[in-house]
């Protein structure tokens, strides 16, 4: 039955992730309209628990909560998801500016906005985590090997983002990478908090403080940068996401999560 129940549930939320992901942003410009945005993605997220708990509960005779929330023991590995989100874009920030391909045009400070942005990033972060790895790749898990299970559920986090604005074949292939990343850990742990971590982490540096577009979508940032140089290696519009130096990136942080958790 959690097989059943995952394979409807996958289907349901792949109709909710094509909708969230499809809303038009190109018809305005993100950061005029972050609260309304915060709410809507906050209201997703409520649709996706209920989701969520309903086949949870109703299929899988299991909690939400055993999906991977425990936090008490956990704290350590919280900390490192968060840290490694903030040293992939971070690094990717200071190779480009040091090839010459990034300057530092302006630096502000909205604080008001930039705490938000912990909110918001924060949402996107936990609902995109409990449906791809908590649910999904938790069932997968089920039926396939660690392999396969990881692939697959790699594979839909790249569809969830194949409508986004400015979207490149380089672009879901680093989503599907960083599927991958978040994926192979939880093989190991079935613990959330370092995916969660990583994923707002990564999207807060990238549009907050670094001022890359996330995932093709453009926000308000403590630098505002100017980037020149070829599309696949600065990522063009979809933001560094779309490059092929943070695919590299991707490669050796996913070796270096495997050998950390297949070693522990």
């Amino acid at each position: 039955m959690a097989v059943v129940g995952g394979g409807v549930c996958i289907l349901l939320i792949s109709a909710l992730g094509f909708l969230t992901q499809g809303v038009p942003y190109d018809t305005f410009e993100v950061f005029e309209n972050v609260y309304l945005f915060g709410l809507f993605q906050f209201g997703t997220f409520l649709f996706t628990l209920l989701l969520v708990y309903l086949f949870r509960n109703n299929y899988d005779r299991e909690t939400v909560y055993s999906l991977g929330f425990a936090w008490r023991g956990w704290e350590s590995d919280a900390l490192r998801g968060f840290l490694g989100g903030v040293l992939i874009i971070s690094t990717g920030f200071l190779i480009l500016w040091i090839l010459g391909n990034l300057s530092v045009v302006q630096v502000t400070w909205n604080i008001p906005m930039l705490l938000f942005y912990v909110f918001l990033f924060g949402v996107v972060a936990v609902n995109e985590e409990l449906l791809v790895r908590g649910y999904i790749l938790r069932n997968l898990m089920d039926s396939l090997s660690p392999f396969w299970a990881v692939l697959l559920s790699s594979l839909f986090f790249g569809i969830l983002h194949g409508t986004n604005d400015n979207v490149t074949a380089i672009g879901l292939l680093n989503i599907v990478l960083a599927g991958v990343l978040l994926g192979v850990y939880y093989v190991y742990r079935k613990n959330l908090w370092f995916p969660i971590m990583l994923h707002l982490s990564w999207n807060y540096f990238q549009g907050g403080v670094y001022g890359f577009e996330v995932s093709g979508m453009d926000f308000y940032s403590i630098i505002k940068q100017d980037m020149q140089g070829v599309a696949w290696l600065t990522g063009g519009d979809f933001g560094f996401e779309g490059s092929l130096l943070l695919t590299g990136l991707m490669v050796v942080s996913i070796g270096s999560v495997w050998w950390w958790v297949s070693n522990e």
